[in-house]
């Protein structure tokens, strides 16, 4: 079991130690410090507030909330939760922002989003400003949740999977959290665009060089997949499980866990049940959202899901790959895409940023590895995984910045990188499911803001390019190297007929999300709209691969 997150484990206990005696809380804080944590100051300080601990971070404040619709709270609140909750900053920034006459502004806050689901501000300091210690970073992320995004989001289980994916260093560094939102890690690199996602290197990118971003995509979803994430549904733990138990899960497909996708959407047809948009006299039919719900059907469309769930798993449970063993080409196929892994759920090209400095890393072999903590394994998250070097080495491609302080997910070069590579972020609907999911709904994405789904679906031979890619990514759970031809080409059209049925699963799961969200979001955009959008592609996509 990983160190860092035996530290999740720590860290998570903690903050839930509301009525902790404040003798043996400033006790805990010096173990704590005496083994290598960043315990704040603030700790020190106020024995009887929930701890404030380094790597994966928990607030050590009283839970504050931050105003995001008055400017000047607004730039409040993110100097307080930056003081509180990220290492050396509380001496550094002052409590009150300098006067608009001074030159010698403490802080530089961005805005870098303004979604549907979170805000997102860039806090940096300037580079005049000498860090005291390297653990101390330059630049953070405060992450604004949107209101009531609660409906949609378990923020409480996406604060404990962030923590866990930091942990082993696949998602940017955990600094903390507070009541509405929570201090991630800077990565110093850029989203990319919807018409890359198909960029194979056979045309330029941006930067005028051939960029080969579908492989990239490919080769990190596979990495994705590979990880043995555990946040267990009452919040106790941020766990990785061990060996035995992750072959265990491999044989049934999954062991006691259910696709979140079908956990998902069978939540959100009964919170669309009871949506109603009452017209001025208080009658449903008076609106026209309420006519558009009403043509929606919401009763046809929990069939259609009940359909489609049955046609994907069916009987035979949820795949997995010593059942897919059983099988050959097409039916191998099928369950490899059945089976459970840890996925996104949500990969599209504004969650994937890249950086051409980021060095190029392989999944190849990095589960055959060795079992507990051997040699060449140290500190932190490469302590006591069950990985070899390599292994925990593909997992994290790199380490700190002082400029950033986030995580590095690749190693910057000294010269021009072959062509950098990606990173996925925004892990708010991750969770286990279906590997098929993933790759379909990945698919859907090539639209970007085009609703036409069909026309930017991408090609049978873009799909095979892709595949090829995941595949060799993967190839030590697979063993497609080891497959005759004749039956890799069946597999290869298995993946094909089954990503695309999956497809349609996606197209469901955003059209529910979307009619949830025109009911309690306060953004002003059309969701019924969208839902419907998507339901249109629903249809076009099942009476085109089933």
């Amino acid at each position: 079991m990983a160190c860092g997150l035996v530290n999740a484990y720590l860290l998570e206990w903690a903050h839930r130690q509301a009525h902790f005696p404040r003798g043996k809380r400033h006790a805990f804080a010096q173990y704590l410090q005496d083994r290598g944590f960043l315990v704040s100051e603030a700790l020190h300080r106020r024995h009887h507030q929930t701890f404030d601990v380094g790597f994966p971070v928990l607030s050590g404040l009283s839970e504050p909330v931050i105003n995001f619709v008055r400017a000047k709270l607004l730039n409040q609140g993110l100097r307080d939760v930056a003081r509180e909750i990220v290492p050396g900053w509380a001496a550094l920034i002052s409590v009150q922002p300098p006067s608009s006459a001074s030159s010698n502004a403490d802080i530089t806050i961005t805005v870098i989003s303004g979604g549907i689901t979170n805000l997102l501000y860039r806090l940096a300091l300037p580079s005049t400003c000498t860090l005291a210690s390297p653990h101390t970073p330059r630049d953070v992320i405060v992450r604004i949740y949107g209101r009531n995004t609660e409906v949609i989001i378990d923020r409480e289980k996406e604060n404990r999977l962030f923590a866990a994916l930091s942990a082993v260093r696949y998602a940017p560094r955990y600094w903390g959290r507070f009541t509405n939102g929570r201090v991630e890690g800077w990565l110093d690199a850029r989203p990319l665009n919807p018409e890359e996602l198909a960029m194979t290197g056979q045309r330029k990118g941006n930067g005028g060089t051939p960029v080969n971003f579908m492989g990239m995509i490919a080769r990190e979803m596979a990495r994705l997949h590979a990880l043995q994430i555990e946040v267990d549904d009452e919040g106790e733990q941020a766990k990785e499980e061990e060996e035995e138990e992750e072959g265990k899960r491999k044989r049934n497909g999954g062991g006691g866990r259910k696709a979140v996708v079908w956990e998902k959407m069978e939540e959100w047809a009964r919170l669309a049940k009871s949506i109603s948009f009452e017209g001025p006299d208080g009658q449903k039919g008076g609106t026209e959202k309420q006519m558009q719900l009403e043509a929606i059907g919401l009763n046809n469309l929990e069939k259609e899901m009940e359909w489609l769930k049955d046609k994907l798993v069916g009987e035979e449970g949820e795949g997995g790959l010593e059942i897919g063993r059983e099988r050959s080409g097409q039916e191998a196929a099928r369950y490899f895409l059945a089976e459970l892994v840890f996925s996104h759920q949500d990969v599209l090209c504004g969650n994937i940023l890249y950086n051409p400095m980021w060095r190029r890393r392989e999944v190849e072999g990095v589960w055959e590895g060795t079992k507990g903590g051997s040699e060449g394994q140290d500190g932190d998250a490469r302590s006591g995984t069950g990985k070899s070097a390599q292994q925990v080495s593909a997992l994290e491609d790199g380490g700190e910045s002082e400029t950033t302080g986030g995580t590095i997910v690749g190693e910057a070069t000294t010269g021009p990188a072959e062509e950098g590579r990606v990173q996925f972020i925004d892990f708010e609907y991750g969770g286990w499911n279906h590997r098929g999911f993933d790759l379909g709904n990945h698919f859907c994405e090539y639209a970007g803001y085009n609703p036409d789904y069909e026309a930017s679906y991408p090609s049978r031979a873009q799909q095979e390019w892709f595949f090829k890619a995941y595949l060799d990514a993967c190839r030590w759970q697979v063993g497609s190297k080891e497959m005759e031809e004749k039956e890799k080409n069946a597999f290869l059209e298995g993946l094909y007929i089954w990503v695309n049925r999956y497809a349609c699963a996606a197209h469901l799961f955003w059209g529910y999300w979307a009619i949830i969200q025109a009911k309690y979001s306060p953004i002003d955009f059309d969701f019924l709209s969208y839902a419907s959008q998507r339901l249109t592609g629903y249809a076009a996509f099942k009476q085109r691969f089933f």
